[in-house]
């Protein structure tokens, strides 16, 4: 097992959460929309650098043009634990400057101001801000940390007439929707998790586990993350994945549940043993490994790919995960929503559910699968042109092995404090210091609910 020292995060994180990139605001606790009770925004806007086309909204989502007027605080956050890398930041400001653009473009009359934040410190900066009532007015954040914001009464549920979640998948419609029929936060696109490689090592992507580990005997170089999100779907793989979800629902488990649990883990210890198969803490490790060419084979989401096709060009291949003796991979897809902040004044309410419903239009939909080559669409009636698109093809295929995990999905926020405990535990399980069967133990324990 390899862990390199962590480097230094390339960007300083402000009150152990906040990292403020070169547009943003200089804070939102200094500044609101005009109307708003505190005065004149002073911080940095996002503006267009390139004409888009604007888009009729067939659901009636906006406007008509120049009605829209004011600025909108939007906070981003970034799913890690580890720190926050300019390559990530990059990441998160191309998504979101792709759906801000085209929005201006409709409406001028609107500014943006973004700030960036750990997911995992979220809530508690979160929580901060709105005693001072100073919170953002939207939030583009992963669905589970939307679903606990929401709990927390961070964020605000909101309404939404049904042309307009009418076009979204039903399976993302589930994720989405409180039981009132409000919707926890919009819904804007998906991350699938898949397999990235590199072509000069390797032709084409093991099936299953069996050709993985017989490819790391000829000279490739397979890395995994020990990040539980990310390493959930070797649980599919070996049979595990139902049982580890009855576990986290607080569900009696049966003999065979913790055998299945149990087999996962020798497995992962014994693919430690391999000389070429190394666990790093997190996928962000990976990601650097694969661009120096350090590694051959890794899970990766979808949000990296720009990057590594930057790296390694025509080289890289994509594939879904593979499978093993237990059955299909099963990864913890991200589906990214737009959640609604609760210091909002009307207006900028307003303007946040015009941004809202903008991003399922059809055609900005289908502009961000077709332009980034690593998002998918919400909307249902935006089908990915696979055809034409062997990346979207098998972004298409590892979103649907992963429909299979929403359960755990749901149970587990990325600020969800068993994150780091069960992390400690695999670490612990990949060295040796505990045995299989004491990390069973250890893991069912962590994941059942707290009463």
């Amino acid at each position: 097992m390899k862990f390199p020292d962590r480097p230094s995060p390339s960007l300083p994180l402000l009150a152990g959460a906040v990292v403020l990139v070169g547009l943003l605001a200089a804070g939102l606790a200094r500044c609101r929309a005009p109307g708003g009770p505190h005065g004149q925004p002073t911080g940095h806007q996002i503006q267009p650098h390139t004409a888009l086309s604007p888009a009729a909204d067939p659901a009636g989502a906006t406007a008509p043009q120049g009605e829209l007027r004011g600025t909108l605080f939007l906070a981003i956050g970034v799913d890690t634990a580890q720190g926050v890398t300019s390559a990530m930041l990059q990441e998160q400001k191309r998504q979101s400057t792709a759906l801000v653009q085209a929005f201006r473009q409709l409406h001028p009359g609107v500014t943006v101001t973004v700030a960036v934040y750990r997911e995992d410190q979220l809530d508690r900066e979160l929580g901060a801000r709105h005693a001072a009532g100073f919170g953002p007015d939207l939030l583009l954040v992963n669905g589970s940390t939307a679903i606990n914001l929401e709990s927390l009464g961070l964020v605000q549920p909101m309404r939404f007439p049904s042309p307009v979640t009418a076009q979204l998948f039903p399976a993302v419609l589930r994720r989405a929707q409180r039981p009132d029929g409000s919707l926890v936060a919009m819904p804007v696109f998906l991350q699938p998790q898949l397999a990235c490689f590199n072509r000069r090592r390797l032709r084409t992507s093991p099936s299953d586990l069996a050709g993985l580990l017989q490819a790391s005997t000829q000279d490739v170089e397979v890395g995994l993350a020990l990040t539980p999100g990310e390493l959930f779907w070797t649980a599919g793989s070996l049979g595990a994945a139902q049982s580890l979800a009855r576990a986290a629902e607080g569900q009696p488990l049966r003999s065979d549940d913790r055998r299945a649990i149990l087999g996962w883990l020798r497995w992962l210890q014994a693919a430690n043993l391999l000389e070429r198969v190394n666990f790093f803490p997190d996928d962000e490790t990976l990601i650097r490994g694969m661009v120096a060419e350090r590694l051959d084979w890794i899970p990766c989401r979808s949000a990296s790919l720009s990057r590594l096709r930057h790296s390694l060009g025509d080289q890289l291949g994509v594939a879904s995960l593979p499978g093993g003796p237990g059955g299909p991979a099963t990864p913890i897809n991200r589906l990214r929503m737009l959640a609604f902040g609760v210091d909002s004044s009307p207006g900028q309410r307003r303007l946040a559910e015009a941004l809202a419903r903008f991003s399922i239009n059809p055609l900005i939909q289908r502009n961000l699968t077709v332009s980034t080559q690593e998002l998918l669409p919400v909307n249902r009636y935006v089908p990915a042109p696979v055809a034409s698109s062997a990346v979207l093809g098998a972004l298409v295929a590892a979103l649907r092995q992963g429909e299979s995990s929403n359960r755990i999905a749901r149970e587990l926020a990325a600020s969800d404090p068993r994150f780091p405990q069960l992390q400690r535990e695999l670490v612990r399980l990949v060295f040796g210091e505990v045995t299989p069967e004491q990390a069973s133990d250890a893991l069912i324990a962590l994941l059942r609910p707290t009463p």
